[in-house]
């Protein structure tokens, strides 16, 4: 997860936004620090030093307002835990996104 926060210029606790190709879509994403292990008798426990790093993401759609201002908003939270998982998250998100905006040829008709 270093390599990929480092990648793209991101800093821990800050938000960054990512458009999502071919889409009205946005992505924020903000690398935090994730402090939940498991103890000694396997329960989840909160430690005080971080433990692993996530990438606490929102996808957002864009909403028209009543002046016509165009506003992102959030519709799906996820947190992410690996860049194996940021990357198959992001292809499924885009072919997602690029379908949605394709036209339905059967409600055309």
């Amino acid at each position: 997860m270093e390599d990929l926060i480092k990648a793209h210029g991101w800093e821990m606790g800050e938000q960054n936004i990512l458009g999502i190709k071919d889409s009205r879509y946005k992505l924020s994403v903000i690398p935090e620090y994730g402090y939940f292990t498991r103890d000694e008798n396997d329960r989840i426990i909160r430690s005080k030093t971080p433990q692993y790093l996530v990438l606490n993401c929102a996808i957002l759609s864009p909403i028209t307002s009543d002046d016509g201002d165009v506003e992102y908003k959030p519709v799906m939270y996820i947190n992410i835990t690996s860049e194996e998982e940021f990357y198959d998250f992001m292809i499924e998100i885009t072919k997602t996104a690029v379908e949605e905006e394709k036209p339905n040829l059967e409600k055309a008709i």
